[in-house]
C-alpha cells in the first residue's frame, strides 16, 4: 500500500452506503453503524487499516458467534430458544 486509509476515509465509506441496505454478513446493515459510529469507529477504523496494512482480514472477521436466546422467561425445552448469530460487519464498508 502506498498510503495509510485515513479515518476520515474509512468514515465517508461508511456513511455513503445506503442506511437501508442489507445487512452484511452479520446481520447489521449501514444504518447500525451510522447510528452507532461513536461507539464502534475504533474498532472499524482499527480493522479496516489492519486489511489495507497486512493485505489480510483481522482474526474473527468470518468468525460467527451463537447465542441461544430464550423465546420466553423460563424455557425448559430446546424449542424455546431462538439462535441469535453475531458476525463482522466490514465487507460492505471498504472502498472498491
Amino acid at each position: 500500500m502506498i498510503n495509510e486509509v485515513l479515518p476520515e476515509e474509512i468514515k465517508r465509506a461508511v456513511f455513503t452506503l445506503k442506511s437501508d441496505s442489507s445487512g452484511g454478513p452479520d446481520g447489521f446493515n449501514a444504518f447500525f453503524y451510522q447510528n452507532t459510529w461513536k461507539i464502534v469507529k475504533s474498532d472499524v477504523i482499527k480493522a479496516t487499516q489492519y486489511f489495507f496494512c497486512h493485505n489480510k482480514l483481522p482474526t474473527g472477521v468470518n468468525a460467527t458467534n451463537i447465542a441461544l436466546v430464550p423465546k420466553c422467561s423460563n424455557p425448559v425445552v430446546f424449542l424455546s430458544l431462538d439462535l441469535f448469530h453475531v458476525a463482522m460487519f466490514f465487507t460492505k464498508s471498504y472502498p472498491r
